[in-house]
């Protein structure tokens, strides 16, 4: 248990919290009953069920301000005990439980783009001899055009036409150093249709012009 973390202990386990005067563990606990409920037709039947929570058994919360300011205002109407303090508890509580599972969708969302966006990269480099529009790449993965070239920075460092260029200048390097096609050929082995576009870019990018780098 460390600070920012809520822990699940699922029903019959043991758990044993050791603390200390020169660190002194300060922690909410709830106790539950979780009972899965399953409805067929007009009726609801109650099924068996581990007793656990659909969370991960420790899950880093998101906004630990929130959620402490939630456990105290349980903790505050369970001690009192004033009318109607078993109804505003479940209520803090089922809006905490509602909290994780809001942040447990945007977690999981976020890993998805993300895995995506990473496969658009090894696209890139498997394919950079082909054209390759932004807007398909984002089609193609299944990513909101408007938003892609942000996602693709935040995971990857860089726009996806930079990227695209990257890869195709690490190749045309290679190209000119390993071989002995004209200049005119390693531009349209990577994608490059255009010669004299190929050479503004790649002295831009590497600072000496593609014979320049050949010969030195």
């Amino acid at each position: 248990m460390t600070k920012g973390n809520a822990v699940q202990i699922p029903r019959g386990r043991r758990v044993v919290l050791r603390s200390s005067a020169g660190s002194p563990l300060c922690f909410y606990a709830v106790r539950y009953a979780c009972i899965m409920i399953e409805w067929e037709g007009a009726g609801a039947v109650l099924r068996e069920s581990s007793g656990s929570l659909p969370f991960d058994r420790i899950t880093r919360v998101m906004n630990p301000v929130f959620f402490q300011e939630e456990m105290k205002q349980l903790h505050l109407e369970w001690t009192r005990r004033q009318a109607g303090y078993r109804g505003k508890a479940k209520l803090a509580f089922m809006t905490l439980l509602y909290g994780l599972s809001e942040q447990q969708q945007i977690s999981r969302s976020e890993q998805t783009t993300k895995r995506s966006i990473l496969e658009c990269a090894r696209f890139i480099e498997e394919h950079y001899r082909e054209t390759l529009d932004r807007d398909a790449l984002a089609r193609k993965f299944s990513i909101s055009s408007s938003y892609f070239s942000v996602l693709f920075k935040k995971y990857v460092g860089c726009s996806p036409v930079q990227y695209i260029t990257r890869v195709r200048i690490a190749k045309a390097m290679e190209l000119l150093k390993d071989s002995s096609l004209p200049v005119s050929a390693v531009a349209l082995e990577v994608g490059f249709n255009d010669p004299l576009y190929f050479t503004r870019v790649f002295s831009r990018q590497v600072g000496l012009t593609p014979r320049q780098f050949r010969e030195a």
